[in-house]
């Protein structure tokens, strides 16, 4: 189930490219189907929940950084289409 849940997601990201906000929200998608599908594994095998908390550390990371790159479109260009991405400068 969630393997089919994460192929969704991707069909999601490689088919929506224009706009950075909907690739951004089907990336953190897979990542939360991966997540569930870790942690099914984790409390079928009963393995230590350290991999958990690290995964997840990294989940809030990739937010973080996505969301940051989508706020500088968005006071850079005024919109978040994908196709202004090649004209980000700092």
């Amino acid at each position: 189930m969630y393997l089919f849940m994460f192929i969704c997601g991707m069909i999601v990201f490689l088919f929506n490219y224009k706009y950075l906000l909907i690739n951004l929200l089907s990336i953190e998608y897979m990542m939360l189907m991966l997540l569930f599908s870790l942690l099914f594994n984790i409390y079928f095998y009963n393995i230590d929940f350290f991999f958990h908390m690290m995964f997840m550390t990294f989940m809030v990371a990739e937010s973080v950084i996505g969301i940051s790159l989508f706020i500088s479109m968005i006071r850079n260009f005024g919109n978040n289409n994908i196709f202004n991405f090649n004209n980000l400068k700092f």
